[in-house]
């Protein structure tokens, strides 16, 4: 009867992980963790800029052209920190009014 309300929250994320078989398999392949995590986070960088490059052409941010271009793409620097803070804020409410669904 100890299970019929499921897996107690703070044990969710190290019973997927045991299930999936993390531990072994991140042994297995050391440093793709890594790796993976460091892709991921370049493509949301890259996909933010973008994202700051459309709303520049929308007039809610200067014109691209006064950005400099790093791979043929506007990069926003100052701007997108402040769109990550934005975002970041949000995330943290997201989790502090949904606290059971992470």
């Amino acid at each position: 009867t100890r299970l019929r309300k499921g897996v107690p929250d703070h044990l969710r994320g190290p019973a997927w992980e045991w299930l999936a078989r993390v531990p072994h398999k991140m042994k297995q392949h050391p440093g793709l963790y890594h790796k993976l995590v460091q892709q991921s986070i370049a493509q949301h960088e890259q996909a933010t800029d973008l994202l700051l490059y459309q709303e520049a052409h929308d007039g809610t941010l200067p014109p691209a052209d006064t950005f400099p271009k790093i791979k043929g793409v506007p990069y926003l620097g100052e701007h997108a920190k402040s769109f990550k803070n934005i975002q970041d804020t949000i995330e943290r409410d997201i989790h502090r009014t949904y606290p059971r669904h992470h």
